[in-house]
């Protein structure tokens, strides 16, 4: 049984406790929270006592995991002190702030001998399993190119919203949706061209890129485009503003993960169209699994620091080309 200790306390971090708490495998030993109010209201729903306002006394627990659901300002100095105390990290989201960041948590994860996973779950996804699966049976033929749209209506009171707080929209929302996923189907991509702009939420400080449509070329000559953003207004439908479709020569494959629900995909190839509904499905709960079976030896987290490094370098990238209006070649981690 690990012991595990959580810092931060909104919505997420009670998703990912959930997870963990559902393997059986952990115990709450801690929570540390900005507002003690909130750290202690959080221990109280696990049944949990310990609680505080700093997350280094989180040490007098002797965590051997610590999930960190932190905005990205904060993130690397809570990660670095877990690693430094010896535990196992799961990263919330984005593992950092910039790509430097990020390398210098893989090194440190490196030398102390500890897990680090980044928190994207949708590599965890029964629908992009399938989506790979289909890709390589050859449904639709030769991969020619992918269209994807991500629309999310974020809070702009929220620090998904705040350039300094988040990193950028690039980083904070695309590698979520869907830049991760993607590259685990096609590989790392070689360039990239982007344009941003700012239309709804224009006050100081808030996020540079608010809507973004990056062009990125994958190995394989596989042409992507990819629209993100935070202003969603059109449709209720979730589907038109989430979803990422595949042309292929014979077909094409429209996958529409869903943001938190299992997601569903068609697959339109010789005048048929046939459908995949996901029921019942718990990305976080696999996720949770495989992190812990990662430390115990038995698997590798699909969200290790050699990829995570990569969607934080992609997002930089992302963001580079957006405010230079030039094509960027993208290094390899």
């Amino acid at each position: 049984m690990k012991r595990l200790a959580v810092v931060g306390a909104g919505r997420m971090a009670h998703i990912r406790t959930q997870a963990f708490l559902e393997t059986r495998r952990v115990m709450l030993c801690g929570v540390a929270a900005r507002r003690l109010s909130s750290a202690r209201a959080f221990a109280h729903q696990y049944g949990c006592d310990t609680c505080f306002d700093e997350f280094r006394r989180l040490s007098s627990c002797a965590p051997d995991v610590v999930l960190v659901e932190t905005p990205h300002l904060v993130q690397e100095d809570v990660v670095c002190w877990a690693l430094e105390t010896g535990a196992h990290v799961l990263i919330g989201g984005s593992p950092a702030n910039s790509a430097g960041e990020a390398r210098r948590i893989a090194e440190r994860a490196a030398a102390q001998g500890s897990i680090v996973e980044a928190g994207y779950e949708a590599r965890y996804k029964a629908v992009w399993e399938s989506a790979r699966h289909r890709l390589h049976s050859g449904e639709i033929g030769t991969l020619i190119a992918v269209r994807a749209v991500a629309l999310f209506a974020a809070d702009p009171a929220s620090w998904y919203y705040d350039q300094t707080d988040s990193g950028g929209m690039p980083l904070t929302h695309m590698t979520y949706a869907f830049l991760n996923p993607l590259r685990g189907l096609l590989g790392h991509p070689l360039h990239v061209s982007a344009f941003a702009n700012r239309k709804k939420h224009t006050g100081p400080g808030l996020v540079r890129e608010e809507t973004c449509v990056a062009g990125l070329l994958f190995p394989d000559e596989v042409l992507c485009t990819l629209t993100a953003g935070y202003v969603r207004s059109g449709p209720a439908d979730e589907d038109a503003a989430w979803q990422v479709i595949f042309l292929g020569t014979e077909g094409e494959l429209h996958v529409f993960p869903s943001d938190e629900g299992p997601g569903s995909l068609q697959v339109h190839s010789g005048g048929k169209v046939t459908q995949e509904v996901f029921t019942g499905d718990k990305p976080f709960l696999a996720q949770a699994q495989c992190f812990l079976d990662a430390i115990d030896g038995t698997r590798s987290c699909r969200n290790a620091p050699a990829e995570f490094v990569a969607d934080v370098m992609i997002a930089e990238a992302i963001a580079a080309s957006a405010a230079s209006h030039r094509t960027i070649a993208i290094g390899l981690p």
